[in-house]
């Protein structure tokens, strides 16, 4: 179902070290393919398009590049990602976005009948 020749050649054609416009790149392919295999099933892929869905985690900005490279290099591939995945600016972006979220309270208002005393 996925393409798995495709992200292996272009990962051997990237350095050792993989910086995040490699993993960029990496993510937009890996995407591009999921993509196209979901509107053939007609369902979300996510988490089910590949072996290496499983190590994916959503934290990382580019979540599918770096399960398919500790994918990888659990499989023997000697290969390092510079980065953890997740920038100090895009981290900060995230925990903001929660805080927010966290503290927005919702009031709703309650009609009260007038009565003719």
């Amino acid at each position: 179902m996925w393409d798995n020749v495709t992200p292996l050649k272009l990962l051997e054609s990237m350095p050792k070290v993989l910086e995040d416009e490699h993993l960029e790149k990496l993510q937009m392919l890996l995407e591009a393919d999921k993509y196209k295999n979901q509107l053939i099933c007609g369902n979300d892929l996510c988490g089910t398009y590949a072996p290496f869905c499983f190590e994916c985690d959503k934290g990382n900005k580019f979540p599918c590049a770096v399960a398919y490279v500790n994918f990888m290099k659990s499989a023997g591939m000697e290969i390092e990602i510079a980065s953890d995945g997740v920038t100090d600016e895009y981290a900060a972006q995230q925990e903001a976005s929660v805080e927010k979220t966290s503290t927005n309270k919702i009031r709703i208002a309650v009609a009260r009948k007038k009565t003719l005393l």
